[in-house]
């Protein structure tokens, strides 16, 4: 959904998939936070809107906001990189859109824009860091994307399907920081690992929160997407 509405907005500022094609480039997110505020209702109407929030270097911020008849129910801010498709990297926003000067500045929800997730413990074994690593899986067509990478929403519906239904029935989804690192093709051996980082009260009381990082790797061991999720009762 915010993917798609960030399409449509950059199609009308002339930044949208065409135009970057027509000089072989492309949009790559890089990284997106989002708070849940209070989770929609089956049914309900809501208005969302996104807006560019800035150039940092590298990276194109855009946020987002999701209202309904109460208030604010979600914030999300995403960082993206202009990919040079001839040699595979970064363009300098700068450069790109230096005739674009509604790119430049803009509200940045959280004050700040998406976050890093840390995954310690990089080449360390599973057990020694307290990593739970899922059961192998292959990257299938249904997980690609018109480039022919994976989804960006495929990555963490994997890591959300790594955590039990009673989980679920336990604890409530409030915040996501996700990383996208590399890039992830079909027939992609993939694991995911999953382990719990902090935790806040005692789960049965109702301001009990839990933390938890996730990591997507590849058969050569290296990380493709990291996440990180918070969660409240």
């Amino acid at each position: 959904m915010m993917t798609e509405a960030a399409w449509r907005h950059a199609e009308s500022l002339g930044l949208g998939f065409g135009h970057l094609r027509e000089k072989n480039r492309l949009w790559v997110l890089s990284r997106l936070s989002l708070s849940i505020y209070r989770p929609p209702e089956w049914g309900e109407e809501f208005m969302l809107e996104t807006w560019p929030s800035g150039i940092h270097r590298l990276l194109v911020s855009r946020d987002f906001r999701i209202t309904d008849d109460n208030g604010v129910a979600a914030e999300a801010s995403s960082s993206w990189i202009i990919l040079d498709l001839d040699n595979r990297r970064p363009v300098r926003p700068q450069t790109a859109l230096s005739e674009h000067d509604e790119m430049q500045h803009g509200e940045l929800v959280f004050g700040e824009t998406a976050g890093r997730v840390e995954i310690d413990g990089e080449g360390e074994s599973d057990e020694s860091f307290g990593w739970n690593r899922s059961r192998p899986f292959f990257v299938r067509v249904s997980a690609l994307d018109s480039q022919g990478h994976v989804n960006n929403a495929k990555y963490l519906e994997w890591c959300l399907d790594a955590f039990s239904l009673d989980h679920f029935k336990r604890w409530e989804i409030s915040q996501i920081t996700m990383n996208f690192l590399a890039e992830t093709h079909y027939d992609a051996e993939l694991h995911v690992l999953t382990r719990q980082s902090s935790v806040a009260g005692e789960a049965g009381e109702s301001s009990a929160t839990v933390e938890t990082v996730q990591a997507v790797q590849n058969s050569d061991g290296d990380f493709v997407f990291a996440c990180r999720t918070g969660w409240q009762r």
